[in-house]
């Protein structure tokens, strides 16, 4: 290992890590995934947490298990499966109705160690695609801490205006001739103002309907009166119950708008 120096003969001993950084990023020989973790315009500490999802080391339920910080390693978010880095991102459930919901299908979303290859969707611009990207997963991952450490129940609606109130943030860190790409997603993320919103509840969450399943995520457009349940012909999948907005807070226990 080289180790670098600087200043007089007094301050031999001082590390000068920047210079050691310099050294290592010098290298001609970089990694296939460099240019998707360190050549974008998210936050640095959104590329950190890039270059961590990347190699599955993000502090998901399963490697905070094996650290002894949690006691289980189930999703928090449908309850079902292994939260793992690859299920939060495109697996789990309440992932998957995020993607659909800004246009994307979850199924043609690379695993997180291929996730540098990701193509773009729903004619995403692809000049800013890898920061967006990055974008979703962040928030995701973010929305999941909020659910296992704060309390917090899932809610899209919630996620969809988090990354909304970001992508107004972000714009501002490309240069001005591409800060246009981020009104497309910025129409997408405000696609969670339409009539209809998307509910999840876990167990935790009383409904006085006496809707009981592992996840139920409900689709605000009909009446109690004429609920549609769409359980995709699997029983153990969540079901899907349907009222209108305006009739909604009266039907609900506790309900998440």
């Amino acid at each position: 290992m080289v180790m670098m120096f600087a200043g007089p003969a007094c301050n031999l001993h001082r590390l000068v890590t920047s210079k050691i950084y310099k050294l290592a990023i010098s290298s001609p020989n970089v990694c296939d995934s460099y240019n998707f973790v360190w050549q974008n315009h998210a936050p640095p500490k959104v590329m950190f947490f890039a270059w961590l999802l990347l190699q599955n080391r993000i502090q998901c339920s399963h490697n905070l298990k094996k650290k002894h910080v949690l006691d289980t390693d189930t999703c928090e978010l449908c309850t079902r499966s292994t939260e793992i880095a690859d299920h939060l991102i495109t697996g789990c459930p309440f992932a998957q109705c995020f993607w659909r919901h800004i246009g994307w299908n979850p199924a043609h979303i690379l695993p997180v160690d291929d996730l540098w290859r990701i193509e773009a969707q729903a004619g995403a611009p692809t000049r800013s695609l890898h920061t967006m990207i990055l974008l979703c997963c962040w928030h995701l991952w973010n929305h999941c801490h909020d659910v296992v450490f704060r309390g917090m129940p899932p809610n899209l609606h919630r996620l969809l205006t988090a990354c909304r109130e970001a992508t107004e943030l972000w714009r501002w860190r490309l240069l001005a001739a591409l800060r246009c790409d981020f009104d497309y997603w910025r129409n997408v993320f405000f696609s969670c103002n339409l009539p209809q919103v998307l509910l999840y509840f876990t167990p935790r969450t009383a409904y006085q309907g006496n809707v009981n399943a592992p996840c139920a995520a409900l689709s605000i457009t009909g009446s109690p009166a004429s609920m549609e349940v769409d359980s995709g012909g699997d029983s153990s999948s969540p079901r899907c119950i349907c009222f209108q907005v305006s009739k909604v807070a009266p039907q609900l226990n506790k309900g998440i708008i």
